[in-house]
This record gives C-alpha cells, structure tokens and sequence, in this order.
C-alpha cells in the first residue's frame, strides 16, 4: 500500500469517526431532550394539607423529580384548610398560567358534596396528571392493650356500653377520604366512633402517641419512622393484599373485616382549568416524566404506594368515577343526608 493511499484511508477513517461522533452527539441530545420539558420559570406546587403528611411527602418528592425534568426550582407550599377547599379556591382564582398546581386526593372529590358545595365543582380544574394510589392503615401507640382489629372492636363496644365512642384521630374533617374509609370499616364491625381531624400525620401522630385519641388513621409513608422505631403498632392495612413496608400487618380481610376497597386514595395533580391547552400538555408530560425518575420511583416503593401515571384524559375519567364511588358511599353511611 503506498503512503499516499494509506493516508487517504486514514482522513477517510477521521471523517467518519467524527460523522459518527457528531450523529451520537444529536442522538444524545436528542433523547437528553426527549426526557425533559423546559418551564420559563419556576412552579409552584400547594399542597392542601399541613407539613408531615403523606400529601405533603408526595408533593415535595414530585417536586424533586420535576425540576431536572423543567430545569426550574420548584417550590412548595403548604395551604391547609377546608379539606382542601381553600388550596382549591386559591388556584381557581388564582394564576392561569400553568405555574401554580395543586396537588389532589380523593378527598377533594367528596368536598364538592360537603363543605364547598355549590361553590366548587370538579369541572373548575383540569385534572392534568394520575400519580399514585396509596392505602389506609390504622394504628396505636406501642404500649396499647389494643393488639389487633378484633381488640380495637371490642373496645369500642365497650365503650359504646358505657355510653362513650371510640375517638380515632384522621386527617381532615367527616367526608374526606380518610373519613370515609373508617366509616367503611366502622359500619361493617358496627362501632359508633368520633372522627377527630387533623391536617396529618404530623398532627395525628402525637395524639396517637398522647393517649388523646383511642387509634390514628393515616398512610403508609409517613408512620414508616415511628414503626420502624416501635413507638407505634400498626393493626391492619385497607387493600387488597399485604403491602412490603408492613409485610407482617395483616388486611382487614385477613384480621376479620372484609370490607370494601375499591376506595382508596388516589392522588394526582391539577390546576385552573384555563391554563392554555398547550400548557396543559406540556405539564402532563413533565409530571409524567418526573415519575418515570429514579427518585420518585424509589419513593413509591419505599411508601408502599401504587403507580397510577396516567395522562390528562386518562386521570380525569378516573377521578369521575372516584367521585360516583364516594358519593354513594356518603350516602350508605348518612353524610349527605338528600
């Protein structure tokens, strides 16, 4: 081979290193871009519970998972109050931008029926993202006599006899999720009971912990600490099957109580219904794709919670149907009398 062709294979060999080198640079570029959606300033998340609560840990590990996603701050705010008619009043007065969001539960459906009735309806808000399901669990503190469902019935119709009620400390007022899954339970073991609310965990725990309250009702993720310490006992999950935080709790079903749990509580993000449609899908991505992070999915298997990441469409028909289940329920257990 003579120098002149061997130096002809090797420019031939460079230009098609660097082709090659530059095809893999836009590729990286473009899947580096296809795993974000840039924002032209900061988001803010409100939260309608206080700090502590299983709402407020899901909000602010969404927003850590967001802000690579929009490459803005994303900041969080806690908005308590009404069992979320007042972060719900706040963003449908509020911007229409698409850079304030709210983050929901299940318990924002049944607000529409109980205290903002005839004043917030679902169809004010664009309903832009499905992110989790989460169970319900009840629990007493270490040193409780009460061991197990069966105990926490038993002392309730001792009280009952006594002429007293149960005291269970939840978050939010009668008609929120959490409520109306104690009530599911209640009626099914035949307890009366007082609902005491709380804004969360943060607030239920030391009442549970105090002896101001008989039993505390929350979700998994926030009591992992205090179980994992022994301050507290954790009696039953409301699913369908054993949850991996608590591999040892039993189900309702399983501790002697059968009971319905088809609800169950869903959370997701939403916003003013006049954000631009354009806007609006641009944020449904951005959600969508925070929740394929490596952060956010570790939080979800640590809190023993279940994926829903469902678009705009998808999580609007849900919560439709969310909404026909609490409703009917309010009605089995006499919360909305009409």
């Amino acid at each position: 081979m003579t120098s002149r062709s061997a130096s002809s294979q090797r420019r031939a060999s460079g230009i098609r290193a660097r082709v090659f080198a530059a095809f893999a640079a836009l590729a990286l570029g473009a899947a580096v871009q296809a795993q974000t959606v840039p924002l032209d300033k900061p988001l803010t998340l409100v939260a309608h519970t206080a700090a502590g609560s299983a709402t407020d840990l899901a909000v602010r590990e969404l927003g850590k998972a967001l802000q690579p996603v929009i490459k803005q701050p994303v900041l969080v705010v806690n908005r308590p109050g009404g069992s979320g008619a007042v972060q719900m009043t706040s963003l449908r007065d509020g911007p229409t931008d698409g850079y304030t969001l709210g983050l929901n539960t299940s318990s924002h459906l049944m607000v529409f029926h109980t205290a903002a009735k005839g004043k917030l309806k679902r169809d004010d808000f664009a309903w832009l993202a499905g992110l989790q399901t989460d169970p319900f669990v009840l629990y007493v503190r270490k040193d409780s006599p009460i061991k197990s469902l069966q105990d926490l019935v038993a002392l309730a119709k001792q009280k009952a006899q006594a002429g007293e009620k149960l005291n269970v400390g939840g978050a939010l007022p009668q008609g929120s999720a959490h409520s109306i899954a104690f009530s599911i339970f209640a009626r099914q073991a035949g307890i009366p009971f007082n609902w005491i609310a709380f804004s969360g965990n943060g607030e239920i725990a030391p009442a549970v912990l105090g002896g101001h309250v008989d039993v505390g009702q929350t979700n998994p993720g926030p009591l992992i600490p205090l179980a994992k310490s022994g301050r507290v006992r954790v009696l039953a999950v409301m699913n369908a099957t054993r949850i991996s935080s608590y591999p040892d709790v039993p189900t309702y079903a399983e501790a002697g109580f059968p009971v319905d749990t088809t609800w169950a509580q869903v959370r997701g993000i939403f916003g003013n219904r006049n954000i631009p449609k354009d806007m609006q899908d641009k944020l449904t991505r951005a959600i969508l794709l925070a929740a394929q992070s490596d952060s956010w999915k570790a939080y979800m298997e640590r809190s023993s919670l279940l994926p829903l990441n469902q678009d705009q469409q998808a999580y609007t028909a849900l919560l439709a149907k969310q909404e026909e289940i609490g409703v009917q329920w309010m009605h089995e257990i006499g919360l909305i009398k009409e």
